[in-house]
């Protein structure tokens, strides 16, 4: 994480059970950094299946804001790709990761 500005957790069906998510999310948040997810449940795997929708990973996160502590996942977008297949979840993504990552950076600024 030393040298970046944002922290993109790629979210499936099983990453809030990943071993290291809590604590990247943790860790970006601590530095300073833009914090979002993605959802990639849309992205066919090996065997051309769609998983489902993990959860959201910045649930059970809390915040100190200027209005008292708030739940990270209202501060912390959680983007949904828009499209019908794997191409167009895709070409979302790539059309809207700046965006993404300025609009996170942009967000945690309001956060000392």
């Amino acid at each position: 994480m030393r040298g970046r500005s944002c922290t993109i957790v790629l979210v499936g069906a099983y990453t809030v059970h990943r071993r290291w998510i809590n604590y990247e999310i943790t860790k970006s948040w601590q530095e300073g950094m833009g914090l979002a997810g993605i959802r990639i449940h849309d992205l066919l795997d090996q065997q051309s299946r769609s998983s489902h929708p993990g959860i959201n990973p910045f649930v059970g996160f809390t915040i100190q804001s200027p209005h008292g502590y708030q739940p990270m996942s209202r501060i912390v977008k959680l983007h949904e790709p828009r499209g019908f297949d794997s191409q167009a979840c895709y070409r979302w993504i790539q059309d809207n990761l700046s965006d993404i990552v300025e609009e996170a950076i942009r967000i945690r600024g309001r956060y000392p």
